[in-house]
């Protein structure tokens, strides 16, 4: 009986580690392929980091290569800036300097200005006028000057024009204001040069001029064609005569010379014929066609066609 008792435990000891040895044999089998599994996994990983350390070995040489384009990049973006902060300050200085060039040019002689160049300052001016606290003030003058040319060189047109002594008396009258101005010191409401002054004023002198100087050339004409008349009837049979120019120099020279010094406004010293003719272009024309004719007995088209002319012109009053 006690054998048994003995023997018992150690059959259930023996199936204890049959089984036992049976868990063991099963739980091997089943670690091996997790193993494996983690082997290749790992390896896996590590073709990726490979792979990784690759592809970051060329981003660093990519952000190298980036770096250095950068650099020249910026070097090129500083030396344009320095380009262009040069290439401003140059442009202001032209712009200054045309400020002084143009306003030196406005401040001229009506006579040697045109008024396309002033026409061509004004649209400076007004190009820059918001940008540009200068602008303001060269447009205001550019604006005067041109209103200021307009009228002087539709004044001095009137003495390329028969006379008309009712416009001439308009633009005396204009000049009389401005005259007024200068009197008073008002060069800022005027907005002319002395120079442009001067020269306007000088155009009334030419105005006063112009009505004695045709009186005086209606006479002389006159006077000449009853000297032609009279030596055409006594030299009838001849067909060379001509009229000696010295005779006309006389008649120009002496006695009617006397008579045009004589006006009240007497400006020249001198009195000189060419004060009141030569300096009147639509005179001064038809003075020359006249005292130009080579054979005053018979004379051309041209001159007859300038001394009526002269002779038709109604002088009114002065």
């Amino acid at each position: 009986m006690r054998i048994k008792l003995i023997i018992l435990p150690l059959l259930f000891f023996s199936v204890s580690l049959c089984a036992s040895a049976q868990d063991d044999s099963a739980d091997n089998s089943q670690q091996k392929p997790k193993k494996e599994n983690a082997k290749k996994a790992l390896k896996e990983l590590q073709k990726q980091y490979e792979q990784l350390q690759k592809e970051h070995l060329l981003l660093e040489e990519a952000y190298k290569t980036l770096q250095a384009e950068d650099s020249t990049i910026q070097a090129d973006i500083r030396a344009q800036e320095e380009a262009r902060r040069q290439q401003e300050s140059y442009y202001q200085q032209c712009r200054q300097n045309l400020y002084q060039e143009y306003t030196e040019y406005l401040d001229v002689p009506f006579s040697t200005i045109s008024l396309q160049k002033i026409s061509n300052i004004k649209d400076f001016a007004e190009r820059y006028a918001e940008m540009d606290s200068n602008a303001p003030t060269l447009l205001a003058r550019a604006n005067a000057c041109l209103k200021h040319k307009q009228d002087y060189d539709d004044m001095i047109t009137l003495l390329s024009k028969p006379y008309n002594a009712t416009d001439i008396k308009k633009n005396r009258d204009k000049l009389l204001i401005l005259r007024i101005m200068v009197d008073e010191n008002r060069w800022d409401e005027l907005a002319m040069s002395k120079s442009q002054w001067q020269e306007t004023d000088s155009i009334d002198v030419f105005y006063a001029r112009y009505q004695p100087g045709l009186k005086w050339l209606q006479g002389v004409m006159k006077k000449c064609e009853e000297q032609y008349r009279s030596d055409g009837l006594s030299a009838s049979n001849r067909t060379d005569v001509v009229l000696s120019k010295d005779i006309r120099q006389d008649i120009v020279n002496d006695a009617d010379k006397r008579q045009i010094e004589s006006v009240s406004r007497h400006i020249s010293p001198q009195g000189n014929i060419a004060d009141y003719i030569l300096l009147i272009p639509w005179l001064r024309e038809r003075y020359n066609i006249f005292i130009s004719e080579s054979n005053p007995l018979k004379p051309s088209e041209k001159t007859r066609k300038a001394m009526k002319e002269v002779l038709d012109i109604n002088t009114g009053s002065h």
